[in-house]
């Protein structure tokens, strides 16, 4: 039993394209022997042959135009010649040849183009040192005196920009540098602490407290341990008297007293609350600023949403990826008991509380039933502390 064999029929445009001004037209080169039965086959279904190219006894090539190509292809499918293309023929196809090494040129002008250009314009602006100063608020002063993304490296003046800086409230000094197309400024704020009145005498209690230790270095104690003070009243006062109780001179006032100071906070809790939780649900979108304008807008695919965003700059261009991940929310009923509020409060209270004091505070809550769901926590948080 004889097993024919299939013609290959060649894909895609990989053989060289030839320059003509003439009709398209194609050259094929077909294995195979009785040649005259593919030719007389070609001309039964009107296809012209423009010319035969002997090359050996079952070897030959045929050059056919453009359009009867696939035609051509089929009928030496059917009769199991094998067939592929030598050559093309034609304007046609030398311009698409010809489209890989242009779109590589236009690549690399592209790149040097973006490159000069990513090198002429400031594309981010870094602020350092900023601790009590609003960097969002900093900026939009910059934007509004011209400085912001998007200008000309050129036409940044450094004194100019320092002494933009320096008008600013609160800054006292600062330093500019363009790294790249970055522009640094780092700020030194103005010293915002209050110095204590040098005329104050005396020592005033901060709190109402119990005293519980006195270290008197300059002045008179005017209280005892154990004996129960207001807030603002005199603990060390700026005196020294004689064993007759006389006033002998005046002095500044100097020392520590401890005390035993209690706190409340008070808090309205209830049993059932809400919670914003992620519902697992989540769609990150990239967006791209060239030259600090927007290419697609990042928007929340989600009503209910929390977010995430991240910023990437691509190397040697002007171009600023920022990716935004989209979290679904949703409300959440939250079931919570009475000893659960307590302890939260309790929790809270504490870390408002302690600034200065780190251990030995006792925690003591009472509650109060408001309602059906609600309650009034009251948190006394007691410790001791320096009170002047």
């Amino acid at each position: 039993m004889s097993r024919k064999k299939k013609c290959k029929k060649e894909r895609g445009n990989t053989a060289p394209a030839r320059f003509s001004l003439s009709k398209s037209q194609v050259k094929v080169a077909v294995t195979g022997f009785n040649r005259a039965r593919l030719l007389d086959a070609l001309a039964r279904e009107g296809i012209t042959v423009k010319r035969v190219i002997n090359i050996t006894s079952n070897q030959f090539i045929i050059i056919i135009y453009q359009k009867e190509y696939a035609k051509t292809f089929a009928i030496c499918n059917r009769l199991c010649y094998n067939c592929n293309v030598v050559e093309y023929i034609g304007l046609s196809f030398w311009l698409k040849s010809k489209l890989n090494r242009i779109a590589l040129l236009v690549g690399a002008l592209s790149v040097v183009t973006l490159f000069c250009l990513s090198n002429a314009f400031l594309l981010d602006i870094k602020v350092t040192g900023a601790e009590n100063i609003a960097t969002t608020q900093f900026l939009t002063y910059l934007k509004s005196n011209g400085v912001k993304v998007g200008a000309v490296k050129g036409s940044l003046n450094h004194d100019e920009i320092r002494e933009i800086t320096r008008s600013f409230e609160n800054v006292a000094e600062c330093s500019v540098k363009v790294v790249g197309h970055t522009l640094f400024i780092h700020l030194t704020e103005r010293d915002q602490t209050t110095p204590s009145p040098s005329s104050a005498q005396n020592l005033c209690s901060r709190y109402d407290a119990t005293v519980t230790r006195i270290v008197c270095e300059k002045g008179t104690a005017k209280v005892k341990v154990g004996q129960r003070v207001r807030k603002g009243e005199t603990l060390i006062e700026g005196k020294l008297y004689n064993q007759l109780g006389q006033e002998m001179l005046e002095t500044q006032a100097s020392g520590k007293v401890y005390g035993t100071v209690t706190q409340k906070r008070v808090f309205i809790a209830s049993t059932t609350s809400y919670a914003v939780i992620r519902t697992g649900k989540s769609k990150a979108i990239t967006s791209l600023y060239l030259w600090g304008m927007a290419i697609g807008k990042a928007t929340s695919p989600y009503e209910s949403y929390e977010s995430e965003c991240t910023q990437t700059f691509l190397p040697l261009l002007p171009v600023k990826a920022e990716r935004t991940v989209f979290y679904e929310t949703a409300l959440k009923k939250v079931e919570q008991t009475l000893d659960e509020m307590v302890e939260k409060c309790a929790e809270k209270a504490q870390a408002e509380f302690i600034d200065d004091v780190n251990e030995g505070v006792e925690v003591k809550t009472h509650a109060q039933k408001l309602t059906e769901t609600e309650y009034e926590i009251t948190v006394y948080l007691t410790t001791e502390r320096e009170i002047t």
